[in-house]
């Protein structure tokens, strides 16, 4: 496979619309934050990233050099997601 094959499909714009049955069934309608990510992915993700305690504040939300992305960069996690969650913590 050459390299310009792969960048194509690291590029991809396309949007495939759910059918109406999939749609209705949906637990989430609001599509506000759909539109806040696609416009903003950065912002969206930092936002969701404040609610987590961080002993550092990350430098730069993301490092992104296809195939490769990096998050959060600099930051440290004092308690990762998961654990946050957990019943007890």
């Amino acid at each position: 496979m050459t390299t310009d094959r792969i960048e194509t499909l690291l590029d991809e714009q396309r949007r495939f619309t759910p059918a109406d049955t999939f749609t209705a069934q949906a637990h989430v309608r609001d599509t506000t934050a759909y539109e806040r990510a696609r416009r903003d992915p950065e912002g969206y993700w930092a936002d969701w990233a404040r609610q987590l305690e961080w002993s550092r504040p990350w430098d730069r939300v993301l490092d992104w050099k296809p195939p490769h992305a990096k998050w959060f960069l600099g930051g440290i996690c004092r308690r990762p997601a998961a654990e946050k969650s957990c019943a007890g913590c």
